[in-house]
């Protein structure tokens, strides 16, 4: 068997963020089989995975932009994203709530 050195494949794409806002992760990886080490070859040099931070700004910006847009759009559009794209939101929708109830004099 002949000495190969490994050589990392390329990254794969990055994960969906795991939070709309407020300060996510997403993740990416590669593996060292492009070509894999054989014989007395090395293996890669270097991680195998990364993460990265992302979405960091504040949830209120998003809450803000919805409050902006008429009030039967921005609540459809606020719940679609927030339940479907991102059922990590709760508190968006909260704050989200909260912010209509108290401009209407409820809270």
């Amino acid at each position: 068997m002949a000495d190969v050195d490994g050589s990392w494949s390329v990254w794969t794409s990055w994960t969906e963020c795991s939070r709309l806002c407020g300060g996510g992760t997403r993740s990416r990886h590669r593996v060292c089989d492009s070509p894999a080490a054989s014989g007395t070859g090395r293996e890669c040099d270097g991680h195998s995975h990364q993460l990265s931070d992302c979405n960091t700004h504040s949830c209120q910006v998003l809450v803000s932009t919805c409050l902006s847009l008429s009030l039967p759009l921005s609540l459809s559009l606020c719940v679609y994203l927030c339940v479907y794209l991102s059922p990590l939101l709760f508190e968006v929708l909260t704050m989200l709530l909260n912010e209509i109830l108290n401009s209407i004099g409820i809270q």
